[in-house]
């Protein structure tokens, strides 16, 4: 989408008036002025009222005292909508009204080009921050018109003229974003562990999108951005602004209590950053009851971030509940990994918010320096995710996560899919069976160890998240490497415990297929994730399909095994059906063994003489033709015992109590390796 502007630059004037200058490109620019639609000393309950409003809606379902009247929705919608009819009217008339019109009027027909209004204003001039804290985003026509920023042929942005370079960066995948996030003990809770489980299963699973959580103190953020560069910050939990200290996000002390930062520490903290071009800050007023508050608590912080350079910044006017945040910033991602630019991403959430029925779509303000809004050169194509290929990237301890991120950033980048470390406080049943279920279906586990055991689980029993992630996986994953950084010394691990288990893995032989153990520099890691992901996607497409042999009464018994073959991009060759004559059933037979390097025989509801019957001639089928086909039965019947077939040129798979997927694996992978 590209846009044409209409700039419009609002300055203090005389007799309460205010200074209005508008100027576009084709159709040349006039002065003129405005007045507010309430009386300056009216104008903070005016902008309370909006907000009282839009939270009313949004926060349908909280608790209230019991003699409060539930408000009427119909009756909200009007108010909101007549309060951004008034905004239009005091801003937009007269020779900028035509003004506008001239220029919608030049795009007519041309879907791919809309209107920018570039609302900019001098904070720092008496009673421009009054104006600035007016719902802008309101305007409409009129109380039955649909208001401006809902299309994205007319969005709007707010401007701040600092002298800063706004070109966009250059931009490969994955999109990094550091998510941030504090709840302070004496501050109103929030449910941010719910809240960081929706981002990391909505748009913290977008194809090239990278999410890292930083702790919630200063140094924690500073101490990650010491060694990572992500191009957009994203904050949840509370902000604050009052007179004194301007607006501040409020972060953690040591001790959990309230770090009020200042534009001033932002800016240190984020100053260094080049590649950040985004800040995103989802967190409410935490003064929403004082009605004598009317400035957005966040607009000091946003423009500390401005002058500091970042491009764009996404902020809340008013409280914003979980819902309507996760639902705007999903959205608002996916079109920023798309290439869309940034003022056409806001319009897109927006419109999701509104048709979602949420009145919230007004609360985000976006602040733009961009003159075209785009944040980036060009968003390299993302590729599509392989979801036949699967990594999970386990637990690991505070000084090797950076690594880890590295990691995860360079296999998303090429397509991979990777799971995350199942995130803590878990409960150590919930840990242990969400770990065992990404272990379970990722085509490759990966571990970082160090010299220490890492963070200790919830229970407090002396385990860690990193060793009972390794046991877990060790249990049930397909294939595993097991990195360790090259100046750590195994001998000199303190922890008796955690010494014992790494002596172990060090001693252990060398499986390629099952498991690796490998001390390495730590910038040959993701190289070295690479080519394994590389020699299991070779494994896995050399077999293209195995020859399924079963009795009528046992199809039942084998769909895990048919399903997990799919799954692993191994197709089956099946018997035709019983009406088939026997000679036509023998040839197709036939004809798969030599299409196919794998048999399998189930094992299930049919006697065993049928099954003794059907390994002996196909024995003598594979020798008479010399084919490499390996033999394999899938036992499926808790009262089977495999030794009764008597029979020794074929390999066990376990379907009893469930498909046991390593022994399969172990038998595709010596096919494959035959092959």
């Amino acid at each position: 989408m590209k846009y044409v502007d209409l700039n419009l630059h609002i300055t203090p004037g005389s007799d309460g008036k205010y200074n209005v200058s508008a100027r576009t490109d084709d159709f040349g620019g006039l002065d003129t002025e405005m007045e507010l639609p309430v009386k300056l000393e009216e104008l903070a309950g005016f902008v309370f009222g909006v907000a009282e409003s839009i939270r009313e809606a949004g926060m349908a379902g909280a608790r209230r005292p019991r003699t409060d009247t539930p408000p009427d929705p119909n009756q909200q919608k009007a108010q909101v909508r007549d309060f951004g009819a008034r905004l239009y009217t005091s801003l937009i008339h007269g020779e900028v009204q035509s003004l506008l019109d001239k220029t919608l009027g030049g795009l007519q027909g041309r879907r791919d080009v809309g209107i920018r209004i570039r609302l900019s204003m001098d904070l720092s001039s008496a009673g421009m921050a009054d104006v600035a804290s007016l719902p802008w985003e309101l305007i409409a026509k009129d109380g039955s018109s649909v208001p401006l920023v809902l299309s994205k042929q007319t969005v709007l942005v707010r401007s701040l003229s600092v002298p800063q370079p706004t070109e966009p960066a250059p931009f490969e995948p994955p999109l990094r974003i550091l998510v941030i996030s504090a709840n302070p003990k004496n501050t109103r809770q929030l449910d941010l562990s719910e809240e960081r489980r929706r981002i990391e299963s909505t748009w913290g699973a977008l194809a090239g999108v990278r999410v890292d959580f930083a702790g919630p103190t200063y140094d924690d953020v500073r101490a990650y951005l010491a060694d990572e560069d992500p191009h957009v910050i994203h904050f949840m939990g509370h902000g604050e602004y009052d007179a004194e200290r301007g607006g501040s996000l409020i972060l953690e002390d040591s001790n959990g209590d309230a770090d009020f930062v200042d534009g001033e520490r932002l800016q240190i903290l984020f100053g260094d950053e080049k590649r950040l071009r985004l800040v995103f800050l989802n967190a409410c007023k935490t003064a929403t009851d004082r009605s004598s508050e009317s400035l957005d608590p966040f607009a000091g912080v946003a423009a500390s971030l401005i002058k500091i350079g970042v491009t764009a910044v996404v902020a809340m006017q008013f409280p914003i509940t979980d819902e309507a945040a996760i639902n705007f910033s999903d959205t608002f991602y996916q079109r920023i990994v798309a290439g869309d630019p940034v003022d056409t991403a806001v319009a897109e959430a927006r419109r999701r918010l509104y048709g979602n029925k949420q009145n919230e779509w007004v609360t985000p303000v976006l602040f733009m320096r961009s003159k075209d809004g785009f944040i980036f050169e060009k968003v390299a194509a993302v590729p599509e995710p392989d979801a036949k290929t699967t990594v999970f990237l386990a637990a690991t301890a505070d000084s090797l996560r950076r690594y880890a991120r590295q990691i995860a950033s360079g296999l998303q980048a090429d397509g991979i899919r990777v799971l995350d470390p199942i995130p803590e406080p878990y409960e150590a049943a919930a840990h242990e069976a969400a770990v065992r279920e990404a272990a379970e279906s990722a085509d490759l586990c990966v571990h970082l160890l160090g010299d220490l055991p890492g963070e200790a689980l919830a229970e407090d029993d002396g385990r860690t998240y990193p060793l009972e992630q390794l046991r877990i996986a060790l249990e049930s994953a397909r294939s595993q490497l097991i990195l360790m950084p090259e100046q750590f010394d195994v001998s000199a691990i303190e922890d008796p415990v955690y010494r014992e288990v790494m002596q172990s893995l060090s001693a252990r032989a060398r499986d390629p297929q099952r498991l690796e153990f490998m001390k390495i520099g730590a910038q040959q890691m993701l190289d070295e994730v690479r080519l394994k992901v590389k020699k299991l996607k070779g494994t896995r497409a050399a077999l293209s399909a195995a020859c399924i042999d079963l009795h009528s009464s046992d199809l039942a018994q084998a769909s895990d095994l048919i399903e997990y073959l799919n799954q692993r991009e191994v197709g089956t060759l099946m018997q035709p059906s019983t009406e088939s004559t026997p000679s036509a059933v023998m040839d197709a037979f036939i004809a798969n063994l030599e299409n196919s390097p794998l048999l399998l025989v189930v094992f299930g509801n049919a006697p065993r003489s049928w099954v003794i019957g059907r390994l002996e001639w196909a024995n003598r089928q594979i020798l008479t033709r010399s084919l490499p086909t390996r033999i394999g039965v899938y036992v499926t019947g808790p009262d089977k015992d495999p030794d009764q077939l008597r029979f020794a040129n074929y390999k066990i798979v376990s379907g009893v109590g469930g498909l046991n997927a390593n022994e399969l694996d172990a038998l595709i992978n010596e096919v494959t390796e035959q092959a």
